[in-house]
């Protein structure tokens, strides 16, 4: 992963929240956002969330389930990591840090991600192998879902239904 960036205050409003960087298909879980909610009231001090930014956007990659509760808890600020970056880097990053700590992606989610790469003009590129490396699934995995769009595709073309 890129290197450790600046820690700031961070207004939570400069951030890019429906930017499309969230790993989880269902989103955050509101138990962990009203149980966090309660701690930031109490003043318990959290790990900044980590961000990156593009020169205009703020893509937040780790820390969804505190930026929604310092939202709740009616802050404007938030301890964020910035680091330099592309909404694809935030992405990748929240695909890594979602893999070391906290609730395991779901197979759902898994999913999700594998697509979302193979769909990237950038990331559509990588092998099976490095793809199934990011998101913590087997190379045939991802294959199987490669050779699935290549057939919608072809299928979509011709015009035939599956």
């Amino acid at each position: 992963m890129p290197a450790k960036g600046q820690l700031i205050m961070l207004p939570l409003a400069s951030i890019n929240w429906k930017g499309n960087t969230q790993v989880r298909v269902k989103g955050v879980n509101e138990d962990t956002v009203s149980r966090y909610v309660e701690d930031m009231l109490r003043g318990v001090e959290f790990p900044p969330i980590v961000v990156f930014y593009d020169g205009k956007c703020y893509w937040p990659a780790d820390g969804f389930h505190r930026g929604n509760a310092a939202h709740r808890a009616g802050l404007s600020d938030i301890y964020a990591e910035v680091r330099q970056g592309t909404q694809r880097d935030a992405l990748l990053y929240g695909i890594w840090a979602n893999r070391q700590h906290g609730v395991s992606l779901s197979n759902a989610d898994k999913r999700a991600v594998v697509l979302r790469l193979l769909t990237d003009p950038e990331t559509g590129g990588w092998s099976d192998h490095r793809i199934a490396r990011e998101v913590g699934v087997d190379h045939k995995t991802v294959g199987n879902y490669r050779r699935s769009l290549k057939g919608a595709a072809v299928d979509g073309k011709s015009g035939v239904n599956r």
